[in-house]
């Protein structure tokens, strides 16, 4: 059974940043593996994510990326902009986010999106 990813406007733009910076096709191989059941764990802490995968090998691999982390002024502007506008603030509480933050990060020169690969040491053990 064929899944949908980046269902949501944020989950859409995340997407288009991965696809492009992927050089070496991992997200349709990622896709498969994860339509298919072979997505064994998923752990996200701070900007680090990691996965077990059950590949053609005989035991689960895992995998690693890791996203940049913002700077601390970044992280400043980020929070002034959201304090800053009641909606946002609002729709953060109700735990959704709002398109036009993205817009407004973008005319503050903030980029939320990664522009490139980052792994850690051990790409994958």
């Amino acid at each position: 059974m064929r899944k949908s990813y980046g269902s949501t406007w944020w989950g859409q733009q995340w997407l288009n940043a991965l696809n492009n910076i992927d050089y070496s096709n991992r997200l349709p191989r990622g896709r498969s593996y994860a339509n298919r059941g072979a997505v064994e764990a998923i752990h996200i802490e701070n900007n680090h994510i990691s996965a077990k995968v059950r590949g053609t090998r005989p035991s689960p691999y895992k995998v690693k990326i890791q996203v940049p982390r913002f700077t601390a002024d970044t992280r400043s502007k980020i929070i002034a902009l959201v304090t800053g506008n009641p909606i946002f603030l609002s729709s953060l509480l109700n735990r959704k986010l709002p398109n036009e933050l993205y817009h407004r990060c973008r005319e503050n020169f903030i980029d939320l999106f990664p522009k490139s690969w980052s792994e850690p040491q051990s790409g994958t053990t």
